[in-house]
């Protein structure tokens, strides 16, 4: 039985050879059979295991969509592609199901309602409703059916979805110099509580001439430095986001604020910049063809990196980025030596990950990892990701 344990995490598709499957496994989250799927995933991305479409269903509200049994080895990564025509599209529609103890894992024999917009897991009664109510719609009045021929439902997932939408944007920031530097505090509260949360009022540094009632501020604690590893230089500076205050009142030279979300508890003293929400949904797009940058860093402190970390990149609008745009991480071939013809030959790049820019600056950006063949590190090469790749 596997999990994947962070909170705002969703299940990707992994697999991995020899004896790091199940450590893989174990830490990715991923419905894993024994002879299903593995040569479609063993050497790189992406290479998808079509599964089989399942029944045709309609919901409570009269969507329409189809009831996919999920077989040993499939993966939502895998289910995606083959109903939507695209991978990409799992993180915006996917739905957790809250009542179960952990949403985020999928196994053989669960039953996926699937339509345009969700993916979501039902029981085997509600997926047995769900394709009888379409049989129902679909079959022919009995005064028509020996005279009208009525044509079998058409697939109502056609269009390939090429927005995707990123969950926990909102709780990191990649901040530039100037901007850290006009930051500013709570210096006080009305509550008498030491940790402060939504729906408490606050102090604000900030007074007449500098704020004004509406202006929202996301509140941080530690500005965390990110460095080019190889020139050691600041390309800017990542913050943990632990909510957000509006401004209601002006007092002089401070102003009282309302904590209108907490994703965790504020103290006096915290500090505030400017609020900057990340777009709900972005477009893909494709990088420049010739773009190469490497990992510089990774907001979790660890120096191995996996599926849906957040990691900051050495490239940014300079050099063509923008929101959205799709990248690689990838492992450059070698040269090797054929013992048989006595020639060198140089083998094949392999992709050992999927990432999309998420947010971009001048010289460097953050990206999502979105699908990886291996934990990655700080230093790994990155480029616009290609269309095809070659197996080895």
């Amino acid at each position: 039985m596997l999990s994947w344990t962070r909170p705002a995490a969703v299940l990707l598709a992994v697999f991995v050879v020899s004896s790091s499957a199940k450590a893989a496994s174990d830490a990715l989250g991923v419905v894993v059979a024994p002879d299903a799927g593995l040569a479609a995933h063993v050497a790189g991305l992406p290479v998808f295991l079509p599964v089989a479409s399942g029944s045709h269903a309609r919901d409570g509200d009269g969507n329409r969509g189809q009831i996919h049994v999920v077989a040993g080895g499939d993966t939502l990564w895998d289910i995606a592609s083959t109903y939507h025509r695209t991978p990409w599209v799992w993180p915006a529609i996917w739905q957790e199901n809250r009542d179960i103890e952990n949403p985020h894992r999928i196994f053989p024999g669960d039953h996926l309602w699937i339509s345009e917009t969700v993916m979501r897991r039902v029981t085997p009664e509600q997926a047995a409703q769900m394709v009888a109510a379409e049989q129902r719609v679909a079959a022919p009045h009995p005064d028509l059916a020996s005279r009208v021929a009525l044509p079998a439902p058409a697939s109502p997932i056609e269009k390939p979805v090429e927005s995707f939408r990123v969950a926990g944007a909102a709780n990191r920031s990649f901040v530039t110099a100037d901007r850290l530097s006009a930051a500013t505090s709570i210096v006080s509260s009305k509550s008498p509580r030491t940790l402060l949360l939504e729906g408490d009022l606050v102090i604000l540094g900030l007074g007449e001439g500098e704020t004004e009632p509406g202006s929202r501020y996301d509140v941080f604690r530690d500005a965390v430095p990110v460095r080019d590893f190889k020139t050691d230089g600041i390309v800017g500076y990542h913050v943990e986001i632990l909510g957000w205050v509006e401004v209601l009142e002006i007092h002089g030279d401070s102003s009282t604020a309302l904590i209108r979300t907490s994703m965790s508890e504020m103290e006096r003293g915290d500090r505030l910049i400017q609020r900057l929400p990340p777009p709900a949904e972005m477009l893909l797009t494709n990088a420049p063809a010739d773009f190469e940058a490497h990992i510089l860093f990774t907001p979790t402190g660890r120096t191995m990196i996996q599926q849906l970390d957040a990691v900051y990149l050495s490239g940014g609008t300079l050099h063509g980025l923008e929101v959205g745009a799709q990248l690689e991480v990838f492992e450059r071939g070698e040269v090797v030596r054929d013992a048989v013809r006595g020639t060198r030959v140089r083998t094949p790049d392999r992709r050992v990950a999927d990432v999309v820019i998420v947010d971009v600056r001048s010289t460097a950006s953050v990206g999502l990892i979105v699908h990886a063949e291996r934990e990655l590190m700080v230093g790994d090469t990155v480029r616009a990701r290609t269309q095809t790749v070659v197996m080895h």
